[in-house]
């Protein structure tokens, strides 16, 4: 093995290998002098980066003792200090915001907000280090723990947890150690890509079977519901915030307002789908889908959950892979993939029907492997 050799910062040091560079720092942890691999180039490690790490190690003991124990100074932050912060920020940025209407916000909802800190709770409330200060942990502490919880939650819900910790960080400007960053190449590559786990859509047989329950155990709301989300692919909540002045029945076309891009969009509305319509709407109520407490005026906060039950029953018995569930979410996945590969559309129409920014989100997230189930049905009678 080759010998660490100095580099032009103080106590850095390199390795020079046949196809990378180590970087190391040195410093004093109590008596006795520390060499850590803080590490390679090929990740992006300079000698800069490697000073930055050791003024850290300098101030504080990064290696955490073997009994953790949870910290009484709140001198230095800690995840779940940081997450305090964070939810009380966003709470008073949405107070001040609560006259504004759901179509001109910019900053997170009421709703929204109840979500992320539902995924906190549930999710990272359950890590023993949350409580430990943050310049303590590494990125394998976090590697690991969120290897556990794949035993517990999809991949995407790993994700979509491991982003909200950044986030937190992010908004309450906390700039020392970040290990939920990953910068370590093998951790990247694990964590660090967001793995769409929907993989499921229906066939054509499971859509009449759906449909036939629906008529005979919901009500001809769900009906509705359902059939706008397979037949026009918009996401759960563009399809709650439908007013009767989003159908234009003259031109054949519905606007949506994509609350994940904030914008509206229009997509073409199928004649069977216009026909319900018009037996649906009741003059005076602004929104096309609501409670009978709301009388029309506010839209439905969540599909019933009498179809998610119903979908659970019909799908999901015995299924424990998450991305193999039935979900509201389906819906979406199924109308793409008709389009895509019974229709044979290109892909730049579907992207533009499903609204994404770019034509490589449908290419990732929405063109599965081919069901032979569905390889051969033909479902034109459901969509116009």
């Amino acid at each position: 093995m080759s010998k660490l050799l100095k580099t032009n910062i103080k106590s850095v040091y390199k390795r020079m290998g046949k196809k990378d560079t180590t970087y190391y720092i040195r410093y004093h942890q109590g008596k006795k002098v520390v060499s850590e691999k803080v590490g390679n180039h090929s990740n992006g490690m300079t000698p800069e980066k490697a000073y930055k790490i050791l003024l850290q190690r300098r101030e504080f003991d990064q290696r955490l003792p073997s009994n953790l124990k949870v910290l009484k100074n709140k001198k230095f932050e800690t995840l779940n200090s940081l997450a305090n912060k964070y939810f009380k920020q966003l709470e008073e940025i949405a107070l001040q915001d609560q006259h504004i209407s759901v179509y001109e916000k910019t900053s997170k909802t009421i709703k929204n907000i109840k979500k992320e800190a539902s995924i906190y709770k549930n999710f990272w409330k359950t890590w023993s280090l949350r409580k430990i200060h943050l310049i303590k942990i590494k990125e394998e502490h976090v590697a690991k723990f969120l290897t556990e919880q794949r035993k517990n939650y999809s991949a995407k819900s790993v994700y979509n947890a491991l982003v909200l910790a950044r986030s937190i960080l992010k908004h309450t400007n906390y700039t020392l150690n970040n290990p939920f960053l990953f910068n370590n190449k093998e951790l990247h590559q694990k964590f660090q890509q967001r793995i769409n786990s929907r993989k499921r859509f229906l066939n054509e047989n499971e859509i009449k079977l759906l449909f036939k329950a629906v008529k005979k155990e919901l009500s001809h709301q769900n009906y509705l519901l359902i059939l706008t989300a397979i037949m026009t692919g918009a996401r759960p909540n563009s399809i709650l915030h439908l007013r009767r002045q989003d159908i234009n029945y003259h031109k054949n076309e519905i606007t949506f307002y994509d609350f994940k891009r904030k914008m509206h969009y229009t997509v073409p509305l199928p004649k069977k789908l216009a026909d319900l319509f018009k037996e649906h709407e009741i003059r005076g109520y602004e929104y096309l889908f609501y409670s009978s407490i709301s009388m029309g005026n506010k839209p439905m906060s969540e599909f019933p959950n009498a179809i998610q039950r119903l979908l659970n029953h019909m799908f999901n018995t015995n299924i424990e892979k998450h991305e193999e569930r039935v979900v509201i979410y389906t819906f979406r996945h199924t109308f793409a993939n008709h389009l895509l590969q019974i229709k044979k559309l290109p892909i730049q129409d579907v992207s533009h029907l499903l609204n994404h920014a770019s034509i490589e989100t449908t290419r990732k997230n929405y063109i599965h492997m081919i069901n032979e189930n569905i390889k051969n049905s033909d479902l034109s009678d459901l969509f116009d």
